[in-house]
């Protein structure tokens, strides 16, 4: 049983992950640079290893991916008082994009999560972050 189960949680994942860079596409973007996007919108400029810790993604990939969205004109670096330390902050331009993003990442979530009732995501959520405790 315990098979079967991660490889649903994978397989979703990996649908989910397929069908919003197929919506993003039109804009450029990838789902896991829509995710960085979406972070720094919601919690404001912050440190490169904050954001890598609060995605749980590795420095070297952040950086990456940092890199590609900054050569992107959607992100912008400053460095912070430890030379080391460069805080991340969106750009005009991604400021300006990020409603028409946000719509369409919502309206894509609401399909997906259509005719699921509230009691249903709350147990799928609460069962999700138990799995994700243990790992």
């Amino acid at each position: 049983m315990s098979d079967r189960l991660i490889h649903q949680i994978y397989q979703t994942t990996r649908a989910m992950t397929k069908s919003i860079n197929q919506l993003l596409e039109v804009y450029g973007l990838f789902s896991s640079e829509w995710t960085i996007i979406n972070s720094i919108k919601l919690h404001g400029e912050m440190t490169q290893s904050t954001l890598a810790d609060y995605l749980n993604i590795e420095q070297a990939a952040i950086s990456k991916s940092l890199g590609k969205l900054e050569k992107k004109g959607l992100i912008e670096r400053r460095p912070g008082e430890d030379k080391r330390e460069k805080y991340v902050f969106l750009s005009q331009t991604a400021l300006q994009q990020y409603p028409e993003w946000s719509r369409v990442i919502a309206a894509h979530r609401e399909q997906v999560l259509a005719g699921l009732q509230e009691k249903e995501l709350k147990g799928l959520t609460k069962l999700l972050n138990k799995i994700r405790q243990r790992v």
